[in-house]
C-alpha cells in the first residue's frame, strides 16, 4: 500500500543498497577462488593449466547464462529471481569446498557461473523499475561499485580466514606426498646448468659466455642444512629419463622436517636476502630480534612458513587445510544476503509499503507505468547495430581488464619478486582506485544526459574514452621497470574501465526499455566470453613471448573496445516509445 505523504520517501535507496550488497557478495565469492587457487591445486593434485580451465569454466557458463537469466527476471520479476540466483551461487560456492577432483571442480565452477549469471541483468532490471531515467547512471555505478568493494576486501578477508581456520591439531611436519615437485625443490639449491665455483658464487654457461652470479644466502644456508645425499639426487634429476619417486620425496620430507623441528634454524644473516616473507614470519623475526624466545609450537610453525616462503609452489602449503572452510563460510553468508534482498525487494514501487505516492510519481512519472510480460526480443537485439558495438566493446575490454584480477599477482611474483603481502596490496590498489572511477563515471554520464544534451554522446564519450585511457596505461607498462609504477598504471586502467561501466549500464536501460534484463544479458554475455578467453590467452602470450608483449596485446584489444564504445547510440531504443523522442545531436 502506497503512503500518500507529499514528500518523496526513500524506498528506492533501500532497493539500491541491497543490490550493492548483492554486488559485494558476488565479487567476494567470484574472486576468492583466485586467492585460494594455489591451495586448491595442491590439495587436489592439479596442474596450473587444469585450474586455469576451471577459471574459464566459470566465465563460459556465466556468459551463456546471461540472456536466459535476464529473460527470467523480465518474466518473473526481481523479487523472486534475485534471491534465487544468490541462493544458487552460494550453494555451489559451498559445494566447491567439497570437491575431490578435477571433474567435480569443473562441474561446480560451471554451476556457480550459471548461478551468478542473473545477478547484474537483474540489477539493471531493478534500476529500470525503481530509478528515474536521469539517475540511472549514478544508480548503476553504485550497484557496480558494490562489486568493486567486494573485490577490494576479498584478498584481505580471504587471507584472514585462511590463516584463522587452520585446524588446531594441524601437523606442520611433511609427509612424502606433500613434496609436490622434488625436481624444482632440489633445483633451487642445485640449479640446473650451474656448476659451483665456491660456497658463494655459481657460474652459468650461456652460449659459452661464462658469467658469475651470487647464490642467495638463504638458499646456500638451506643447502647446508639439508641431507648430503641431495648432491647425488641432483645429478640423477639432471637425466632426461628421471621419474619422480617416493624414495626421493621421503628424503626431502625428512630433511625439511629436521629443519622444522630445529628451534635454532633461523639465521638473521642468512635470511637477510629473502624478499618474500609472509606476515607470520615477519612477526616471528621481529620477536627474535627483540630477544624473545618462542615456544616449541611457535618455532615449528615459523620454520614451516620459512620453507614455504622459499618454496611457495613446490611444497604443499599450510592453508591447504583451511581453504574449504572459507568457501563454506562464504556460502552461508549468501543465505543471509538472499534473505535481506527478499525482505527489502519488490517488483514495483507501487507494491512497496515504504514507497509513498510522491516517490512513486518521481519514479514512474504522473501517468504511472504498467509492466507486461513480453517475449524474448531476439529479432530486435540482433537487428540493432549498437547492441553489436556494445557486445564487441565489452568482449575486448574484459580480455584486458581481467589481467588485474588474474595474472597481475603472478607477474609481480615472477618478474619483481614482491612478497606475498606486497603482491596482495598491489592487487588491492587498482580495485580501490576503481571505486572513484565508478562513482565519477556515473555522475559524468548523468550530467552529460541532462538539460537536453545528446544522449548518444552522454554514453559513448565516457565509454569509448575510458577504454582508450586504459589502453594508453597498458601501452606505457613495457617502458617501466619499477613494479609500483606498473601498479600505478594498473590503477589507471581500473579507474578508466570503471569510469566507463556506468555508461554501459545506462545504455542498456536507455535502449532496453521493458527488455532491459535481456539487453544487459546480451552485452554481458559477450563481455564474459572475453573474460573466458582472457586467462589462457594472456598466459600463452606471457609464456611464449613476454610480459611486455602481453601488455601491448592488452593495449591493442582496448583500442578495439574503445572504437566500438564510441559507436554505440543510446538515443535509439530497441522499441521506439510513442510520444517520447530522444535528443541525438
Amino acid at each position: 500500500m502506497v503512503n500518500n505523504d507529499k514528500k518523496p520517501s526513500f524506498a528506492r535507496y533501500a532497493i539500491i543498497a541491497v543490490c550493492m550488497l548483492m554486488g559485494v557478495l558476488l565479487y567476494i565469492d567470484r574472486l576468492s577462488f583466485s586467492v585460494a587457487e594455489p591451495y586448491i591445486r595442491q590439495d587436489l593434485g592439479l596442474t596450473k593449466i587444469q585450474t586455469g580451465y576451471c577459471i574459464s569454466a566459470f566465465f563460459w557458463f556465466y556468459a551463456l547464462g546471461q540472456m536466459p537469466a535476464g529473460w527470467l527476471t523480465d518474466r518473473f520479476g526481481p523479487r523472486l529471481m534475485l534471491p534465487m540466483y544468490i541462493l544458487v551461487w552460494s550453494f555451489f560456492t559451498a559445494m566447491i569446498g567439497m570437491v575431490t577432483g578435477l571433474v567435480m571442480l569443473l562441474a561446480m565452477r560451471g554451476a556457480f557461473g550459471l548461478g551468478q549469471a542473473g545477478a547484474f541483468p537483474t540489477g539493471s532490471n531493478v534500476i529500470s523499475r525503481w530509478i528515474p531515467a536521469a539517475g540511472r547512471g549514478g544508480a548503476s555505478s553504485l550497484v557496480a561499485l558494490g562489486g568493486r568493494i567486494g573485490g577490494a576486501v576479498m584478498p584481505l578477508l580471504t587471507a584472514i580466514l585462511l590463516v584463522n581456520l587452520v585446524p588446531a591439531d594441524k601437523q606442520y611436519t611433511y609427509q612424502a606426498n606433500q613434496i609436490l615437485d622434488p625436481v624444482a625443490v632440489v633445483g633451487k639449491i642445485y640449479p640446473r646448468g650451474f656448476e659451483e665455483a665456491s660456497t658463494v658464487d655459481v657460474v652459468s654457461n650461456d652460449d659459452n659466455n661464462a658469467k658469475t652470479t651470487k647464490m642467495p644466502s638463504h638458499l646456500l644456508y638451506l643447502k647446508e642444512n639439508m641431507p648430503s645425499s641431495l648432491v647425488e639426487m641432483s645429478e640423477r634429476m639432471r637425466e632426461n629419463e628421471y621419474v619422480v619417486n617416493l624414495e626421493d620425496q621421503t628424503v626431502l620430507a625428512e630433511g625439511f622436517n629436521g629443519i622444522i623441528n630445529n628451534a635454532a634454524f633461523y639465521n638473521a644473516e642468512a635470511f637477510a636476502s629473502m624478499k618474500s616473507l609472509n606476515r607470520y614470519c615477519a612477526k616471528c623475526v621481529a620477536r627474535l630480534e627483540n630477544g624473545e624466545i618462542m615456544t616449541t609450537d611457535e618455532s615449528t610453525q615459523f620454520n614451516r612458513f620459512l620453507l614455504e616462503s622459499i618454496y611457495s609452489i613446490e611444497i604443499q602449503g599450510v592453508y591447504v587445510s583451511s581453504w574449504r572452510y572459507v568457501l563454506y563460510i562464504y556460502g552461508a553468508f549468501g543465505i543471509a544476503v538472499a534473505a535481506a534482498v527478499w525482505f527489502v525487494m519488490r517488483d514495483s514501487p507501487a507494491h512497496h509499503r515504504w514507497c509513498n505516492a510522491a516517490e512513486l510519481e518521481l519514479i514512474q512519472g504522473p501517468t504511472g507505468e504498467t509492466r507486461k510480460t513480453e517475449p524474448f526480443p531476439l529479432k530486435e537485439i540482433l537487428g540493432c547495430p549498437s547492441m553489436w558495438y556494445s557486445a564487441m566493446s565489452q568482449f575486448f575490454i574484459n580480455v584486458a581488464w581481467l589481467f588485474i584480477v588474474t595474472w597481475f599477482v603472478a607477474f609481480l611474483m615472477e618478474e619483481h619478486n614482491l612478497s606475498i603481502m606486497e603482491r596482495s596490496f598491489a592487487m588491492t590498489i587498482p580495485l580501490i582506485v576503481g571505486f572513484f572511477g565508478m562513482l565519477l563515471g556515473g555522475m559524468f554520464t548523468d550530467f552529460m544526459a541532462r538539460g537536453g544534451r545528446s544522449l548518444r554522446r552522454a554514453r559513448a564519450l565516457p565509454w569509448g574514452g575510458g577504454a582508450l585511457c586504459a589502453a594508453v596505461a597498458f601501452a606505457v607498462c613495457p617502458l617501466l621497470e619499477n613494479p609500483w609504477s606498473i601498479t600505478a598504471m594498473m590503477a589507471i586502467v581500473a579507474f578508466s574501465v570503471d569510469f566507463a561501466v556506468p555508461s554501459v549500464w545506462a545504455f542498456t536501460q536507455d535502449v532496453g526499455g521493458k527488455y532491459v534484463g535481456s539487453v544487459l544479458g546480451f552485452g554481458n554475455m559477450f563481455g564474459n566470453f572475453g573474460a573466458a578467453v582472457s586467462g589462457p590467452l594472456l598466459a600463452y602470450v606471457s609464456i611464449e613471448y613476454s610480459w611486455d608483449f602481453m601488455f601491448l596485446v592488452c593495449a591493442g584489444v582496448l583500442c578495439v573496445s574503445s572504437a566500438a564504445g564510441f559507436l554505440v547510440d543510446a538515443s535509439r531504443p530497441l522499441v521506439p516509445v510513442k510520444g517520447f523522442e530522444y535528443i541525438n545531436s
